[in-house]
């Protein structure tokens, strides 16, 4: 029995072809989109563009899936002529990758809690004074508190942020690296 053959040999997607019929509809489409301009007005014409858009991209993609997982999981020869399931050999443990860490779940530490406090800390001060002092002559003590905690917040989610990604980040590399 011979090894499955490498992934050259399975069969890849075909570019897109479009045809007069496919070309008329998309020229329907884009005169409904423009005809949409006005009825629903320059605001009310984006939104729904949108949706429309994802809707479609939504199904293209659906359908880009479904044909590349019927292509991948069928076993092929050198020709690319597929081969029946039967001669797949059986998976061992080194046809998977090890587990990392990434798929537990874990504290991140007392290190986030400091980034997170400086970006409070930093976020609340810059922030805040730079609102405060863009804004000095018709300013009050209620707002410069709300500029203070406003930013603060912003910080601290910025620095929580920041210092989580950073951490996964090396935490993943590290593990990556022990691997090879």
């Amino acid at each position: 029995m011979s090894p499955i053959p490498p992934n050259e040999y399975r069969p890849s997607l075909r570019p897109p072809q479009f045809r007069l019929s496919t070309l008329l509809l998309l020229i329907t489409c884009l005169a409904g989109a423009f005809a949409s301009l006005t009825l629903l007005g320059r605001y009310g014409t984006p939104p729904a563009m949108l949706l429309i858009l994802c809707v479609v991209v939504h199904v293209v993609g659906t359908r880009i899936g479904y044909r590349l997982r019927a292509n991948g999981d069928r076993p092929v020869d050198e020709e690319g002529r597929p081969l029946p399931r039967s001669k797949r050999p059986p998976l061992t443990g080194r046809d998977f990758a090890p587990t990392t860490r990434l798929s537990e779940r874990y504290s991140l530490g007392w290190p986030l809690l400091v980034v997170t406090v400086l970006g409070v800390l930093l976020g609340g001060g810059l922030g805040g004074a730079g609102l405060v002092w863009l804004n000095w002559e018709r300013i009050n003590l209620f707002s410069i508190a709300f500029a203070l905690v406003a930013c603060g917040v912003l910080g601290g989610i910025a620095g929580f942020w920041i210092g989580s990604f950073v951490q996964v980040i090396t935490t993943a590399g590290a593990q990556a690296g022990r691997h090879r």
